[in-house]
């Protein structure tokens, strides 16, 4: 039994790593790598055996989703762990080739995969976002903010860049639960129309149009961004989370098409994860290929300086970008605790092995964007009138005054229906 080789083979390969780690194996004792452990890992299997031995970060992601190990501890302790382990392994990489090659155990189809994602019922994300149901990243004015003001500060941040104004249209592409709708309609007077391709949350906004009493202002429909017909264009849109899908093929289609739906004069804010460089890793590729394929299909992160190249291509002029870096890193480590808060009902609403993908995930992600592997980046951009001017001021002193009121949180206008 490989459980027996256990206690011989991993002091001599993992021993003098001194990692704060203890390795626990069914029928054997435990073994301590380090003083005072902070993360516990249990071997399930002989996969899971080779997974700590030889790891990679995607790796032992895999092998935890699929139970070929448990992990316990803090979860950025585990996902820096999961690196300290692979850099060690690196020393030892030549003894790999001597394994055989174990049987591919078969992953998820293309649907498949895109349901592990998109097809969570919205109970589920709303045991871990705030009350808004606000997918994306947030803005921390300091550490200490919680969720909900984040979240409503990311809003009325991206508001104020795009000087929003009473009697203006607003297109939201990727409009996710509404949130940026509902208070942009309610705070600022303006039309809004909000596009995504989710049928649940198609059906969430329109029926909370429909609660609200908003339809004379507010719009959602399921479809494209390239449906959408260019005879009535936007004063300004936004468009967060959304080129982390459009892809390094479709970028310029992306923007071509933003140029057409904008008003002379108008702008477009995008808010999207883009590749960060700032510490090269050799884990920070293996666990990009575990997101993509168990997270993000398809996805393709772009550096933010392509973003901006790409806009300009299409006659968009960018005129402002801000780094929120580490506020995505913040927002990741709140929805962890959350989820792993109510981590009973998120195994009764999509089962142990996608609530497992969802806890590595968020912890991963927060790690890579603390680590700089990736980034978020917000950047402006405005369509020319005919006398070469557009929407923006001189500076962005604006963005920065006193809130006067302004800020106000939507999030008491939803039920929490879905958290029980």
């Amino acid at each position: 039994m490989w459980q027996r080789t256990v206690p011989l083979i991993v002091p001599k390969l993992l021993g003098d790593s001194r990692l704060p780690l203890s390795i626990r194996i069914p029928q054997q004792p435990p073994i301590q790598l380090g003083d005072n452990p902070e993360v516990e890992v249990k071997i399930n299997s002989f996969r899971g055996l080779l997974a700590l031995l030889f790891p990679s970060m995607g790796r032992f992601a895999q092998c935890y989703v699929q139970g070929d190990i448990d992990l316990d501890g803090e979860l950025l302790q585990i996902i820096a762990m999961g690196e300290a382990l692979s850099e060690h392994s690196t020393r030892l990489g030549r003894f790999i080739k001597r394994l055989p090659h174990l049987p591919h155990r078969p992953g998820p189809t293309g649907a498949e995969q895109v349901q592990h994602h998109y097809d969570a019922s919205n109970e589920f994300y709303a045991l871990w976002l705030d009350r808004q149901m606000v997918y994306s990243g947030a803005y921390f004015r300091t550490p200490g903010d919680s969720l909900e003001q984040a979240q409503q500060q990311k809003l009325e941040h991206i508001f104020r860049k795009l000087r929003l104004q009473p009697g203006e249209r607003l297109l939201d592409i990727g409009c996710g639960w509404g949130a940026l709708l509902f208070n942009a309609v309610k705070h600022h007077g303006v039309t809004a129309l909000g596009i995504t391709l989710s049928p649940k949350q198609y059906d969430y906004v329109a029926a909370e149009i429909e609660r609200r009493g908003i339809g004379d202002r507010c719009q959602v429909k399921l479809c494209d961004y390239r449906e959408l017909p260019s005879d009535q264009p936007f004063d300004k849109i936004a468009s967060v989370g959304m080129i982390e899908h459009v892809g390094q093929a479709n970028i310029g289609t992306y923007f071509r098409q933003i140029h057409r739906l904008l008003a002379p004069g108008g702008l477009v804010l995008i808010q999207g994860i883009t590749i960060g460089r700032l510490h090269n890793s050799s884990q920070s590729g293996s666990l990009s290929r575990f997101m993509e394929r168990y997270v993000f299909p398809g996805s393709q992160l772009l550096p933010a300086h392509q973003v901006a190249e790409q806009m300009q291509q299409a006659q968009l002029e960018c005129i402002d970008q801000e780094t929120l870096r580490l506020h995505y890193a913040q927002t990741l480590k709140h929805w962890a605790a959350r989820l792993d808060a109510h981590h009973q009902q998120a195994i009764e609403l999509v089962g142990e092995q996608r609530y497992r993908i969802w806890r590595i995930y968020m912890a991963g992600c927060a790690y890579a964007f603390e680590r700089g592997w990736i980034s978020l980046h917000q950047l402006l951009a405005g369509k020319l009138d005919n006398s070469h001017w557009m929407q923006a001021p001189w500076t962005r002193e604006d963005i920065y005054q006193p809130d006067n009121g302004a800020m106000v949180n939507d999030a008491t206008d939803r039920d929490r229906r879905y958290v029980g």
